[in-house]
């Protein structure tokens, strides 16, 4: 949008915002402005920015080359941008160069003045900072079209362009210019339950502390939060920022030491990432050690403890696979047993060892306090199969089967209904499903616990 307040000048000009590229190169106006420059275009632009320029089309500004003057200029920083010496330094300044146009280029007095000005002055922004801190213009030599148009630093206000002519006051053009917030890193956070006072990240210097504990089922928690910088005009939305997709990976010592105890256990398992930077994985914990011997066990333990310092890697990466930052993890080994940890005496023998004999306890998921499913006066005493094994003991080395449960039966007991039988679990919060083989390995008494929901009730 142009704007002329020189009604009836014939000589006069209209200086406009234009979106078409015209390139300077051959006679008539472009020849009489390169005839008045000291410098070309190429010669005063330097051979690379940090920051990115752009209009509001998306185009880039600051490429080297002279471009019209926009109606809207945004300055921003890339993510995850950082200066080598942790400080501004070598990112900014960074600088497009624009040119206003006359119309009608033939016009006789083409010399204008540059002035940039706070949209808002009266700011807390505006009026504790001064503009030669934030933008620069600089024409290519005393009333030229064509300036450098420099951002020094980070601005909080919207700023205003405008070049008005020296011969008519009236004949302006403005541009408004934005500072883009920048995205500054990703701020992660780990926990585990039972270890999360000492699950710790320095989201800094990039380092962390993981847990091994054979003996905790649950898995390690990553969450993460996206830093942005504080000074700026435009907001910068989440959804602007990548997600990172989580990687662990070992140091080669402790991989090697690892697989040395356990072929394959080297291999670090996968991390599940959802949303906005959430993960979970299984690491060092029970249902990572679950595939050992406890023999394995104790030698993989062994490999952990002698490579706890900063043996683990977390990346985080792209959606294409690129690395954007390495965490690197050590793992605290306080909790790191292996072999027998309580025991338990028969009535009359305390076996060690191969061979001892458990016991095996049946109840309903989340029903506890209920007596044991095959107890006498038990609401669930019809539930077995005919024919269907249900061993109340086991001996460590030869393993055992239980059967399922009838599909339906009826409860015992005046008031009972009927129930439906939906699988066996190890837990009664029934997040780990038992699939009927107690392991030769297996060492200690354990409960079985049944998911039984009303199939029907009496009235």
């Amino acid at each position: 949008m142009y704007e002329n307040r020189s009604n009836g000048i014939t000589k006069g000009f209209i200086l406009g915002v234009i979106f078409i590229a015209l390139i300077i190169l051959a006679a008539g106006l472009g020849a009489f402005f390169y005839k008045r420059a000291h410098k070309t275009a190429e010669e005063e632009t330097p051979a690379a920015t940090t920051g990115m320029i752009v209009d509001g089309d998306g185009t880039v500004l600051n490429d080297g080359e002279i471009h019209d003057m926009p109606e809207t200029i945004m300055f921003s920083v890339p993510h995850l941008l950082r200066d080598v010496d942790g400080d501004d330094d070598d990112i900014y300044p960074f600088n497009a160069i624009i040119r206003a146009n006359v119309y009608p280029a033939n016009a006789d007095d083409q010399e204008v003045d540059w002035t940039a000005e706070f949209v808002n002055p009266n700011s807390t922004f505006a009026n504790t900072h001064r503009m030669s801190d934030c933008l620069t213009i600089t024409p290519t030599y005393d009333g030229s079209l064509i300036a450098r148009i420099t951002c020094e630093a980070p601005f909080g206000e919207q700023i205003r362009i405008t070049v008005t002519s020296r011969y008519n006051e009236d004949a302006t053009a403005s541009c408004l210019v934005d500072f883009k917030q920048q995205f500054l890193g990703y701020s992660l956070s780990f926990s585990q339950k039972g270890h999360s006072a000492i699950m710790t990240a320095n989201n800094t210097n990039h380092t962390g502390v993981f847990c091994a504990d054979f003996g905790n089922e649950w898995d390690i928690s990553i969450s993460c939060t996206y830093v942005k910088s504080d000074v700026y005009t435009v907001a910068l939305q989440n959804s602007e920022i990548q997600a990172p997709v989580y990687q662990l990976s070992f140091k080669p010592e402790l991989a090697a030491a690892l697989n040395n105890a356990k072929a394959g256990a080297g291999t670090p398992p996968s991390c599940y990432t959802y949303g906005q930077g959430s993960g979970q994985v299984d690491l060092f914990n029970e249902d990572w050690a679950s595939d050992y011997t406890p023999a394995e066990r104790g030698a993989l333990a062994n490999a952990i403890r002698a490579n706890a310092s900063g043996s683990v890697y977390l990346d985080l990466n792209d959606s294409n696979g690129n690395r954007m930052v390495r965490y690197t993890i050590s793992i605290n080994t306080d909790d790191l047993y292996v072999g027998v940890e309580s025991l338990s005496l028969s009535p009359n023998t305390l076996v060690f060892g191969s061979g001892a004999t458990y016991s095996i306890t049946y109840k309903r998921a989340e029903h506890e306090d209920e007596p044991d499913l095959f107890a006498n006066g038990s609401e669930y005493a019809l539930s077995q199969e005919n024919g269907g094994n249900y061993p109340t003991t086991y001996k460590n080395g030869t393993g055992v089967t239980v059967s399922d449960l009838k599909e339906t039966f009826p409860g015992v007991g005046e008031d009972s209904g009927t129930y439906s039988f939906n699988g066996w679990y190890w837990d009664s919060e029934m997040e780990t499903p038992f699939d009927g083989t107690i392991p030769e390995d297996m060492v200690g008494n354990i409960t079985l616990y049944a998911d039984i929901s009303v199939y029907s009730s009496h009235h």
